[in-house]
C-alpha cells in the first residue's frame, strides 16, 4: 500500500505546472524584496514578543493601564533583538532610549554588538533620545539582523530586578535605491510553501488548473506580506513550512488506509478524500494559528501547571465558576488523560495544544459519522463537517485556552452519538457500559460541562416520553446517568476540598450572597457575542434541517441539545454565564444546517448558487476571525 503511495508522490513531483508555480514564487519573492519600507517595533506594545529576548515585562502594566500613551520595556544587562528576513540592504538603525538613574548616579553606558563586534558605544542620557547607527548591507548575514545590547544596571529600592535602559521603539530605515538582495532562507521558504501546497492539493484530488489558481493566489498574498508587512511573515515562515510538511506526512500515512476503508464500506474515493482534507484543513489552521508568533492564549499556562501538578500527585482543585465567582470543583480528567503523553514531551503547553487540536479533529470525525448515519447522504455529512470547521468558536476556544472544555466536548459528542444511534442497546451490558463510561468522562472533565450533560440527559429523557420507543429507553438512560454520577462522586466530588467547596458554593448561591443580578438589558450584547462565535445562518437553519432528517433513528437527543443550549442562553442573558456552551451545541447546528444546504444543492443551479454564496460568506468570516484572533494577539 505505501510503496504505491510513494510512487504516486514521485509522479506528482515531476508534473510540469509545479515548476511554473515555483518560478512564480521565485519571481514574486525577489520582487517583494525590492519594496523598501521602514520597519518599526513598538517595544512594550502587544506585538513585540517575537523580536525581543531577555527584556523585562512591558510597562506600564496593561492590566492597570489598558491603553497607555507611551509603553516601553526595561532592558537587563544583556538583551537581544532578532529581526529575520530583512534582506541584504544598507539600513539606518534608530533606537529610542532613556538612561534613567536616581539622582547622583552617572548616566549608564550602552554598547551595541553585531556579529560579535561592538558597533556603537555611548552613554545614554536621562531623557528620551534617538540614537542612530548606519548598518551596511554586508552586516546583515543571510538578510537577518541579530543585535545584542549591553548596558550597566542598577537595582531600585524595593525592586528585585536589575534594570538597564528604557527602550521605547526600534526603527529601520532603508538607505539608497540599490538592489536589495533577498533573504535566501525566506525565499526558499516561499518556494517550499508552493511545493508542499501543490503536493498536498494534488494528492487530495484537486485538478491542476484549480491548484495553479489557488496556490498562485496564496503565493501572491505571501509575496504582498513579504513586501509590505515583512516582519509579520518572516518569523512565521519556518513554522508554516513545518506545518505544511506535517500535512504532507499525515496525508501520506493516513489517506491510503482511509481510502481503503472507504472502498470496503462501498463509498467513493472522493468522499474519503474530502473527509480527510476537511479534517486536515481544520487541524492545520488551528495548529498554524497557535504557532503564529503573535498568538496569545489566556489559560494555556494555567492548564499546563495543573497537568504538571497532577504528575506530582495533586488531584484536587477548585476554581471559581466564570462570571458568577462561585467556587466549584475542577476535575482533573484532562490532566490525567495527558499524563502518558507527558512522558514523551517536556513542553507541556505545546503538548496541550496538540492534544486540543487532536480532540477537536476527533469531534469533526464523530460529527461526520453521526451525520452519515442519520442522513445517509455523503454530501450532507461533509457539509456538516465543513460548517463545524469554519465556525469561529472553534478558533476562539484555543485563544481562550479552555482545553478542559475541548476534552469534555469530545465526550459530550460521544454521548450524543450513543443517544442518537444506540438507544436500543442501553439494555445490553456493553451499550450500557459505554454510556456510563462516556457520562463519567464528561463529569470528570469540566464542572460546567457536567451541568450541560445533566440538562442534556434530562431534556432527552423528557422529550423521549412522547414516543413509545423513547419511553422504553428512558429508565435505562436515567439509570446510566445515576450510576455515572455515583462513580464521579466516589472518584472525585466527595474528596476534600472539592465537596466542601461545592456545598459552600451551593449555599452561597441559594442564599443569594453571590447570586448575580438578572440583567435583561444584556440580551442584544449576548446575541452579538454568540453570532460572533457561531454564524447566525447556522442558528437559523438548524431547526429546519433537523426536520428534514429521516425518522429511522431517534432525533429527540438533537432537539434536547438545542433545548439545553436555549436554557444556557437564558442563563447567560439573566445571570451572565459564559458563552462556551455554544461549543457544545455547534455539532447539532452544523448537522441541521447541512441538511438545508444539501437540499438547496439538489434544486439545481439557483440552489447551488445560494448554498455556495453562503459557504463562501462563512469561509470569509472564518478567515477574518482567524486573522483577528491570531494576527492581533487577542489573548
Amino acid at each position: 500500500m505505501y510503496l504505491s503511495e510513494a510512487k504516486r508522490w514521485k509522479r506528482l513531483l515531476f508534473e510540469r505546472p509545479l515548476y511554473l508555480l515555483l518560478l512564480l514564487a521565485a519571481l514574486l519573492g525577489v520582487a517583494a524584496y525590492q519594496v523598501r519600507r521602514p520597519q518599526r517595533i513598538d517595544v512594550g506594545g502587544i506585538h513585540d514578543v517575537p523580536y525581543l529576548a531577555d527584556f523585562h515585562a512591558p510597562e506600564p502594566d496593561r492590566r492597570q493601564v489598558p491603553d497607555p500613551e507611551q509603553d516601553f520595556r526595561w532592558t537587563r544587562e544583556w538583551v537581544g533583538v532578532h529581526l529575520l528576513g530583512l534582506g541584504r540592504q544598507p539600513l539606518e538603525l534608530r533606537l529610542h532610549l532613556r538612561g534613567y538613574r536616581p539622582t547622583g548616579i552617572e548616566p549608564p553606558q550602552a554598547t551595541l554588538w553585531l556579529a560579535g563586534t561592538a558597533v556603537l558605544s555611548t552613554p545614554v542620557e536621562p531623557d528620551w533620545q534617538v540614537y542612530r547607527l548606519v548598518l551596511p548591507a554586508d552586516s546583515l548575514a543571510a538578510g537577518n539582523l541579530h543585535l545584542l545590547l549591553q548596558s550597566e544596571t542598577f537595582r531600585p529600592a524595593g525592586d528585585a530586578r536589575d534594570l538597564g535602559l528604557l527602550l521605547d521603539w526600534i526603527e529601520l530605515h532603508p538607505l539608497g535605491a540599490s538592489w536589495v538582495g533577498p533573504a535566501w532562507p525566506q525565499l526558499g521558504s516561499l518556494l517550499g510553501v508552493a511545493l508542499l501546497s501543490w503536493l498536498l492539493l494534488r494528492r487530495w484530488g484537486l485538478n491542476r488548473t484549480g491548484i495553479l489558481l489557488l496556490v498562485g493566489a496564496v503565493i501572491a498574498l505571501l509575496a504582498y506580506l513579504l513586501a509590505f508587512h515583512r516582519l509579520s511573515l518572516t518569523h512565521f515562515f519556518p513554522i508554516l513550512l513545518l506545518l505544511l510538511g506535517a500535512g504532507v506526512l499525515l496525508t501520506a500515512l493516513l489517506l491510503p488506509p482511509l481510502e481503503r476503508c472507504q472502498r470496503r464500506a462501498g463509498g467513493t474515493l472522493a468522499e474519503a478524500r474530502w473527509l480527510g482534507a476537511l479534517l486536515l484543513l481544520g487541524l492545520l489552521l488551528r495548529l498554524g494559528g497557535m504557532a503564529y508568533p503573535q498568538f496569545r492564549s489566556s489559560d494555556l499556562i494555567f492548564h499546563a501547571h495543573r497537568a504538571e501538578w497532577v504528575a506530582q500527585g495533586t488531584l484536587l482543585f477548585t476554581a471559581d465558576l466564570p462570571d458568577v465567582n462561585i467556587p466549584a470543583p475542577y476535575p482533573p480528567g484532562l490532566y490525567l488523560f495527558v499524563q502518558p503523553l507527558m512522558l514523551l514531551s517536556l513542553d507541556t503547553p505545546g503538548l496541550l495544544q496538540v492534544v486540543g487540536v487532536v480532540l477537536d479533529a476527533g469531534c469533526g470525525l464523530l460529527l461526520y459519522l453521526l451525520a452519515r448515519r442519520l442522513s445517509v447522504r455523503p454530501r450532507a455529512a461533509l457539509l456538516a463537517l465543513l460548517l463545524q470547521q469554519v465556525a469561529p468558536i472553534g478558533y476562539w476556544i484555543f485563544s481562550w485556552g479552555n482545553y478542559t472544555n475541548l476534552y469534555s466536548r469530545f465526550f459530550l459528542l460521544v454521548v450524543l452519538l450513543l443517544l442518537c444511534l444506540g438507544d436500543w442497546r442501553y439494555g445490553r451490558a456493553r451499550g450500557f457500559a459505554l454510556l456510563c463510561g462516556a457520562f463519567s468522562l464528561v463529569l470528570l472533565g469540566h464542572f460546567a460541562d457536567s451541568l450541560l450533560l445533566l440538562v442534556l440527559v434530562l431534556s432527552t429523557a423528557g422529550l423521549s416520553l412522547f414516543s413509545a420507543r423513547g419511553r422504553r429507553s428512558t429508565a435505562r438512560l436515567l439509570a446510566a446517568l445515576a450510576l455515572a454520577g455515583i462513580l464521579a462522586l466516589g472518584l472525585y466530588y466527595t474528596a476534600s476540598p472539592a465537596w466542601p467547596a461545592l456545598l459552600g458554593g451551593l449555599r452561597l448561591f441559594v442564599g443569594g450572597e453571590s447570586r448575580p443580578a438578572m440583567q435583561f438589558d444584556m440580551l442584544p450584547h449576548v446575541v452579538d457575542q454568540i453570532t460572533d462565535h457561531v454564524p447566525a445562518p447556522l442558528i437559523l437553519l438548524a431547526p429546519l434541517g433537523l426536520l428534514l432528517l429521516p425518522r429511522r433513528r431517534p432525533l429527540w437527543p438533537l432537539w434536547a441539545a438545542l433545548l439545553t443550549a436555549a436554557v444556557f442562553f437564558l442563563g447567560q442573558v439573566l445571570f451572565g454565564f459564559s458563552t462556551r456552551y455554544t461549543l457544545f451545541v455547534l455539532p447539532v447546528l452544523a448537522l441541521g444546517s447541512a441538511q438545508v444546504l444539501d437540499r438547496w444543492w439538489e434544486r439545481g443551479r439557483s440552489g447551488r448558487l445560494v448554498a455556495a454564496a453562503l459557504l463562501l460568506a462563512l469561509v470569509g468570516n472564518l478567515l477574518w476571525q482567524w486573522w483577528w484572533i491570531v494576527g492581533f494577539g487577542q489573548r
